[in-house]
């Protein structure tokens, strides 16, 4: 069975697309959808230029795909246009997101599978730090999170403090709901791993961003 990965570079497509493969899909080439504004419901936006990097070390081929104007539309012409009858996503609980991938699934004659959806979010962010991979905050954008988020890395500290903002604030602690977003680093399954050669951290009051440049380089 010959899937694709729907892939952002973050922790849920990245762990979703391993999972998947743990299933006995063959997978051999990841889509990465490039949106023109930063501010989109449907793809991840923070440092999404290096998800292709993030693919090379997953040995999958990357298949870029430009987002302008409607963004369903730019998912149904990459759907289209596939040989693979299967494609995976990252989705945990958005409705909004998956409803969508669904329906352009079924349109262009492909099954959308999404191997994280309605898993317990702390259950799955212990799941994802157990797993041995290395991931890195890269946005912030809800009440709670402060600078300090970027560049820290996902672990059971950092879990905790997230099942506590969840108390406090109502946010959503795998982000689904786009109060962060992450970048992975680092995993058992990659071929090759990142390493962070400069940053720039972009403060507002409501929300931050964390650039990266990264290299890729052999695991020893």
């Amino acid at each position: 069975m010959m899937g694709i990965l729907c892939l952002s570079g973050g922790k849920d497509s990245v762990y979703a697309g391993y999972l998947a493969m743990q299933m006995g899909l063959e997978i051999k080439r990841s889509l990465i959808f490039l949106p023109e504004q930063t501010d989109s419901y449907m793809f991840h936006c923070p440092n999404i230029r290096i998800a292709s990097l993030v693919a090379e070390c997953m040995g999958l081929e990357p298949v870029e795909i430009p987002v302008q104007g409607d963004e369903v539309e730019s998912i149904e012409k990459a759907f289209g246009g596939l040989e693979e009858e299967y494609v995976i996503t990252g989705a945990i609980a958005s409705e909004y997101q998956k409803e969508r991938f669904e329906r352009v699934a079924y349109i262009t004659g492909k099954k959308c599978i999404s191997p994280l959806w309605r898993r317990n979010e702390l259950g799955l962010l212990r799941e994802i730090v157990d797993s041995g991979m290395r991931v890195i905050f890269v946005g912030r954008f809800a009440e709670g999170l402060g600078d300090e988020w970027l560049g820290r890395e996902l672990d059971e500290e950092a879990i905790e403090e997230l099942a506590e903002l969840h108390r406090q604030f109502g946010i959503n602690p795998s982000g689904e709901g786009g109060e962060y977003e992450t970048l992975v680093l680092d995993a058992p399954f990659f071929h090759r791993r990142l390493r962070i050669v400069s940053t720039v951290l972009r403060s507002g009051i409501h929300s931050g961003m964390f650039d990266v440049e990264v290299l890729a380089e052999a695991k020893n």
